[in-house]
């Protein structure tokens, strides 16, 4: 299971889940972050957006391919 699926199994975190913009951190205590990494370039997206996002127009899913490794 990749880390996106698993993020997904654990939480209830909604399209961030399996979004190629998505990077799931960790911080030392064992809270978890989902970061955006649209918002470093683009209006409108929040680094660190409120969970679950139900809708987002920047939403890539991550090629089917990449989460079977």
């Amino acid at each position: 299971m990749k880390r996106h699926e698993a993020a997904q199994a654990s939480l209830n975190i909604g399209l961030c889940g399996n979004c190629r913009q998505t990077r799931h951190l960790v911080s030392g205590k064992g809270s978890q972050f989902f970061y955006c990494t649209r918002a470093e370039t683009g209006e409108g997206y929040t680094k660190y957006p409120a969970l679950p996002v139900t809708s987002c127009r920047g939403y890539e899913r991550v090629p089917k391919s990449q989460t079977e490794q």
